[in-house]
C-alpha cells in the first residue's frame, strides 16, 4: 500500500508540480530514501557477486566463454521471479530483490553440473549434440528432485498468512519460482547455448576430448 501511494504521489503530484513550478525540487526522505539507498547498495554488491561467480567459473572451466552457459541460470531465474510475483499478486520489493540475489548463487550449481556432464560425454567420444542429450537425460532427474525438495521446504512460508511473515514472502517467492524457472529452462537453454558457441567457434569439442 505504501509503495503504491508513493508511486501515485511521484507520478501525479510531483510531476504536475514540477511542470507548474519548475524551480521547485523534491527530495525523498525517510523510508523512501532508505529504500533507494538499499536498492543501490544491493545492485552494487550483486554486480560484485556476478563478477566473482564469473571469475570462479573461468578458473573451473579454463574458458572465458563456457561460464556464459552456466550464468544464464541467473536471467532464467529472474523470469521465474517476475512470473511468481505476478501469479501471487505481489509487488517487486527490496525483499524480492534480496531473494533474487540469493537465488543467483544457488541456481548456477545445477548448470555447472550439467556443463560438466556434457564435457564428460564429449570426452567419451560423443559429438556435442549427443553429449548434450545424454547429459540432460542423466542429470534432469537429480536436478528436478533437488529443486522440488527445496520448493517443498519453502511452501510453508509462502502459504503463511501471519503479519510477521509478510516481509519474507516476496523473498521466498523469488527463490521458489526462480528455482522452478531454472529447472525447466536450463535443460533446454544451456545445451542450446553450448551448441551455438560451438557454431561460433567459441567452444571446441575436439579440445575437450584432448583435455580428457
Amino acid at each position: 500500500m505504501h509503495e503504491k501511494l508513493c508511486e501515485q504521489f511521484n507520478s501525479e503530484f510531483v510531476l504536475k508540480s514540477q511542470q507548474k513550478y519548475p524551480q521547485v525540487s523534491f527530495v525523498s526522505q525517510g523510508q523512501d530514501k532508505e529504500s533507494a539507498e538499499t536498492g543501490t547498495s544491493l545492485v552494487q554488491f550483486f554486480t560484485i557477486g556476478i563478477i566473482g561467480i564469473y571469475l570462479i567459473l573461468t578458473l573451473l572451466f579454463k574458458s572465458y566463454t563456457q561460464p556464459i552457459a552456466v550464468m544464464l541460470a541467473i536471467p532464467m531465474g529472474w523470469i521465474g521471479v517476475v512470473w511468481g510475483h505476478f501469479l501471487l499478486g505481489l509487488d517487486l520489493t527490496i525483499p524480492s530483490l534480496v531473494g533474487f540475489a540469493t537465488l543467483a548463487g544457488i541456481v548456477v550449481n545445477d548448470n555447472i553440473l550439467l556443463v560438466n556432464f556434457i564435457k564428460q560425454n564429449i570426452s567419451k567420444q560423443h559429438d556435442l549434440f549427443k553429449a548434450c542429450i545424454l547429459a540432460v537425460q542423466d542429470r534432469f532427474r537429480a536436478i528436478f528432485i533437488t529443486s522440488l525438495t527445496t520448493l517443498a521446504g519453502l511452501l510453508p512460508l509462502l502459504s503463511e498468512s501471519s503479519t510477521q511473515a509478510q516481509f519474507l514472502i516476496p523473498l521466498v517467492a523469488s527463490i521458489a519460482f526462480g528455482l522452478i524457472a531454472t529447472t525447466i529452462l536450463a535443460s533446454i537453454i544451456v545445451p542450446s547455448v553450448l551448441i551455438i558457441l560451438a557454431d561460433m567457434g567459441l567452444f571446441n569439442a575436439q579440445e575437450q576430448k584432448k583435455d580428457s
